[in-house]
């Protein structure tokens, strides 16, 4: 058991009593006086130690380190008894907090001993032995970190721990509260389910949690994270449960105590105003945490001369992203006072102008699903072997005589037909049709789109003035790029648009494909091995600067795109542009394919993420099995069903994504089944239901959701008015669904009611002995059953009105 805490209260001191002349002898008057000065100053100790121990706890009892603070509200724990590792240091002492030798480094921490993120305080045991805890035990699947153990009058309404990983991230790390009444019937634990970013994370700015950057031995910028942990306001907190991991570190803990002495509940002041950080976009967002026993709203955030929004409800121990649009004067540096539920905080920010700071606008956070095609000469031969190769990369493909495409294309085309003769098809472009493209995407219920520019083969589908190779100038000789976006403009106003762009060309004779292990050109017959002509090629000296950035401006100046998205990287000077595009289109994004450290937002391709990304991220894949162009060979009992699609849009969405689902047109432009009826199957179940799936947030509590026997999982979501949806997802093979399904999720207690969507059935549900969420008889006509296997609930929670609530 730890060591309690009483043992090193440390007390005022107090002044010695005045100087006392001995006591003479057979003098009971004398005597006397010595014994009532005694008492007097034994009680004046006891008065003030009562005084310290009644009215400031929250610093004496539990945060006896060698740092204070001065918020009554917080309580700093003291973790050293637990620490087993040492992760700052300098050149002349041992930290290791890797396991490689490198760590924090101490000469760059102006003030070692505090650490201070947003309106938190924690306190560091930096210069010590050890300074921080990996939770790791040979002997035990968990390790139990001692908060409490001597106070059960203690309640907290908020525990952030200061944390950090490496050789990360932790995608998923449960923390579960234990509390000092855990004996009684309603003794439940709480477990939060959160990911770690590696202590030298890029795109430090774009992180989910609240972090301090720091420096590590080797120069690179390193940070620690400030992570919620959700606990019961209502009861009191007495340990941690944390998983054996060693890649896990801990150097604080602190909570915040529910509004007692320090703050009156009929103000509101049970929300508590934790950070706000200003964006490259002129938003701010605005941290706030209900720390209360009891759910709060509405309630408004407001930031002083600028603007405000209204949270209808917040549940206690739960906390929200609040995001405000914010005029900055010219200076970028100025001092924000943000009002909330009563609270007001002040905090000094800056708005972000340089390209290192750019994150991806919050529209983009918002859309959560986008349709991309992918079309060009490439759709003419169609062809890879069926789930195992684009068709895309037909041309690359088939110089490989290894490759089932170097066989097919000589007996289908002959040795002598070159690639770039596709160029040339009688068919291609002939039936292509902008608007019914754009009317898909709407059919889809999709919020934006991506069009292939230029694909590896280096032909241009605009009018280019970099190169001949292009669409214009040869075969259908169309700009299909502004044909696209000026009927997006035009008739589809709502929908974002952007721009897929590769940055290398396979055979271009002046691309150099070495730090990818590509040849480059110029190209050959691979039959022969004779040099052939690169089509509509101008000769340039140097790639990059000649082609490559000068054509990323013209698509950005001639189309002003929403989204730039990049493909391959290699080698580049992209920072020439995105300079150029963020400078005078602040609310757009790149992606992170563009060749340099600068991005907007992570993807994958043809994976579903397990678990949950500590940034912004995209999921790209297309209704083929296995491929972006059309592939003439796949056949039609081989796409994705919509029931496939749909739940990977749910995945993606709750662990904080977004979904770009491809269609490959064919080589007259026309999308054949059954991507479109996919797509419109998709857009009917989605349009009754958006509420649940754009501009939602992941379930901070559940990222990862819940995964069930017998093929049932659960995922979440939470909307605009802090409601939360459950998705119910049954495996369509193996997936049986239970008469009651328990859920063991903490959820925002306490619900109002539970309705089914989309047509807002009463769902009959409870809350059994162990705290958890049942909900009966889903399969039944009345809870809305689903013909996709996906059942959708909300759940609403509670909201009594305030009198001090605007």
């Amino acid at each position: 058991m730890q060591r309690p805490f009483y043992d090193s209260i440390p007390f005022p001191n107090t002044p010695p009593p005045p100087s006392i002349q001995p006591p003479q002898p057979n003098t009971p008057s004398k005597r006397r006086s010595w014994l009532t000065a005694l008492v007097l100053l034994l009680l004046t100790i006891l008065t003030i130690g009562l005084y310290y121990f009644l009215f400031h706890r929250s610093h004496y009892l539990y945060d006896h380190l060698p740092c204070r603070h001065d918020d009554e509200a917080l309580v700093l724990f003291d973790l050293r008894t637990n620490f087993n590792n040492r992760g700052w240091g300098n050149a002349a002492d041992k930290a290791d907090f890797d396991g490689l030798g490198n760590y924090y480094d101490l000469v760059h921490q102006e003030q070692p001993h505090t650490m201070k993120i947003g309106t938190l305080d924690f306190c560091l045991q930096v210069g010590e032995r050890v300074d921080n805890l990996v939770p790791w035990s040979s002997s035990s699947e968990k390790t139990t970190l001692i908060l409490n153990e001597v106070d059960p009058s203690l309640y907290l309404g908020a525990v952030y721990l200061l944390v950090a990983a490496n050789h990360g991230p932790l995608p998923s790390i449960k923390i579960t509260a234990h509390y000092h009444d855990n004996d009684t019937p309603f003794g439940i634990d709480h477990t939060t389910d959160l990911s770690v970013p590696d202590w030298q994370a890029g795109h430090l700015h774009q992180i989910r949690h609240m972090h301090m950057p720091c420096t590590a031995n080797t120069g690179a910028t390193a940070a620690m994270y400030a992570v919620p942990i959700y606990v019961d306001p209502s009861r009191s907190l007495r340990a941690l449960s944390l998983p054996n991991n060693k890649r896990l570190h801990i150097f604080g803990a602190t909570g915040i105590t529910v509004p007692s002495s320090w703050s009156s509940q009929e103000t509101g002041s049970s929300i508590r105003i934790i950070d706000a950080q200003a964006t490259f976009d002129n938003m701010v967002k605005v941290r706030v945490h209900n720390v209360g026993t009891k759910p709060v709203g509405p309630f408004r955030v407001h930031i002083e001369q600028h603007g405000y929004k209204t949270v209808q409800v917040l549940a206690p121990g739960h906390w929200t992203h609040v995001v405000l649009a914010c005029q900055p004067p010219g200076e970028r540096h100025m001092t924000l006072r943000v009002h909330a539920g009563g609270q007001v905080a002040t905090f000094p920010v800056e708005f972000p102008s340089t390209i290192d700071k750019h994150e991806a606008p919050q529209w983009l956070q918002d859309a959560k699903f986008g349709i991309f095609f992918h079309w060009g000469v490439y759709s003419v031969p169609a062809w890879a072997p069926v789930g195992q190769e684009y068709s895309e990369w037909y041309w690359w493909q088939m110089n490989n005589p290894n490759d089932p495409t170097y066989a097919y294309h000589r007996d289908t085309f002959g040795e002598d037909f070159n690639y770039d003769d596709f160029v040339h098809a009688q068919g291609l472009a002939n039936k292509l049709n902008t608007t019914s493209w754009l009317e898909l995407v709407d059919d889809a219920h999709a919020r934006y789109f991506v069009f292939t520019t230029k694909h590896h083969d280096g032909f241009a589908l605009w009018d280019t003035h970099t190169t001949d190779r292009s669409i214009v100038n040869l075969g259908p000789k169309r700009d299909i790029v502004n044909e696209l976006i000026t009927a997006a403009r035009h008739d589809f106003p709502h929908l974002k648009t952007g721009l897929y762009f590769s940055l290398p060309e396979w055979y271009h004779p002046q691309f150099d494909g070495s730090d990818k292990g590509w040849s480059g050109g110029p190209p050959r017959n691979p039959y022969t091995g004779k040099e052939i002509p690169y089509t509509g090629y101008r000769p340039i000296q140097d790639f990059v600067n000649e082609l490559q950035v000068p054509q990323a401006l013209e698509l950005i100046d001639n189309y002003q795109p929403d989204i730039f998205w990049c493909d391959q990287g290699g080698f580049n000077n992209s920072t020439i542009w995105q300079e150029h595009y963020f400078a005078k289109y602040p609310e757009v994004a790149v992606n992170d394919r563009c060749g340099n450290e600068f991005s907007d937002f992570s993807t994958v391709e043809y994976h579903r993420s397990s678990a949950t990304s500590n940034r912004f991220w995209e999921a790209t894949r297309g209704v083929d099995p296995y491929s972006f162009g059309y592939n003439r060979a796949t056949p039609l009992d081989k796409y994705a069903s919509p029931l496939e699609l749909l739940v990977e849009l749910v995945d993606v969405v709750a662990t904080g994504g977004n979904l770009l689902l491809n269609v490959g047109p064919d080589e007259t432009g026309r999308v054949p089944e059954p991507m479109t009826s996919t797509l419109r199957d998709m857009g009917h179940w989605i349009a009754p239901r958006a509420e649940a799936i754009f501009n939602t947030t992941l379930y901070w509590l559940a990222p990862n959701g819940q995964d069930m026997d017998h093929g049932v999982r659960l995922r979440f979501t939470v909307g605009q008015q802090q409601s939360l949806y459950m998705f119910v997802i049954v495996d369509g093979d193996n997936g049986e669904l239970p008469k009651e399904l328990v859920v063991d999720v903490p959820l925002p207690l306490p619900l109002a009611r539970i309705v089914s969507l989309p047509h807002r059935y009463p769902v009959t549900w409870s809350i059994n002995t162990k705290g958890r969420l049942v909900i009966y008889n889903i399969k039944d006509d009345d809870t809305g059953g689903d013909e996709h296997n996906i059942w959708l609930f909300q759940l609403i929670t509670a909201n009594p009105p305030l009198p001090w609530s605007q």
